[in-house]
């Protein structure tokens, strides 16, 4: 049984196309999301095994850009932000759980969302790397193995 896919796009000009090459390739999509709100009902509606993602948000610390490639069986994500960045002194402790960057004031937050996205990639035989700089911000790139059958 192929994995349930749900899609989050905010162009719905773009939503039918990768509806329609996902279900060619054989996955089942239950349903496509056009906002973060319904995103989030979805998810917690449908229970999918994946979310594929491609939104641009912008927010208090700047744009967000999230970006999806499909190369050589490999599906590798890219999330950058403007936000506060990392500094280089937390950078090495970055995935370990309840650790937090020494520059993050009241952002609320525990330290375990980095944890748990690196356990997931991990499990998947995945890879997450990222490249930060104070004041102008991070890229996150995770790269996922798939098989296309």
């Amino acid at each position: 049984m192929k994995e349930r896919i749900l899609v989050v796009e905010d162009e719905t000009i773009i939503t039918d196309d990768i509806k329609y090459c996902l279900e060619k390739s054989g996955y089942t999509v239950p349903d496509v999301a056009i906002y973060g709100k319904q995103a989030i009902e979805n998810i917690a509606a449908l229970c999918p095994d994946l979310v594929l993602i491609d939104m641009m948000i912008k927010g208090d610390s700047g744009t967000v850009h999230f970006d999806l490639f499909c190369v050589q069986g490999e599906a590798i994500f890219r999330i950058q932000d403007e936000g506060i960045g990392i500094p280089e002194a937390d950078q090495q402790n970055l995935f370990n759980s309840f650790h937090r960057g020494s520059n993050v004031g009241k952002i609320p937050g525990h330290g375990l969302g980095l944890a748990i996205v690196k356990h997931y990639v991990e499990l998947h035989g995945g890879e997450i790397t990222f490249a930060s700089k104070v004041g102008r911000g991070t890229t996150f790139i995770v790269s996922v193995p798939f098989q296309n059958n």
